[in-house]
């Protein structure tokens, strides 16, 4: 999922952003304030009355930004990580990790 952030905070998450107009990458983690919560939950259960089950949860957090949340990033500072999506995926990772805790801190 690629990012378009603007005066600091996401305006944009999904993966119809081109590479050009894209700030970053959502990795898929994400932390919401209780106070959030219930907005996401609200989001969420309206796309899935709308039948939209094959969506991403970014869908509901696209839309909460569309009603004026604002959705906040951390940068990683360049660190690597791998999206696993699929099987073979998981040697990549395995090889990332041994890579990571054979570094020299």
């Amino acid at each position: 999922m690629r990012v378009t952030i603007k005066n600091n905070s996401i305006v944009k998450v999904n993966k119809l952003i081109s590479d050009e107009c894209a700030h970053g990458n959502f990795i898929g983690m994400a932390k919401f304030k209780k106070s959030s919560i219930t907005s996401l939950f609200m989001e969420i259960s309206k796309l899935v009355s709308k039948q939209n089950n094959n969506l991403y949860y970014t869908s509901a957090i696209e839309s909460m930004i569309k009603n004026g949340e604002k959705i906040n990033f951390i940068e990683t500072d360049n660190l690597d990580w791998i999206d696993m999506d699929e099987k073979h995926e998981i040697e990549k990772a395995k090889q990332l990790y041994k890579k990571i805790i054979e570094a020299d801190f």
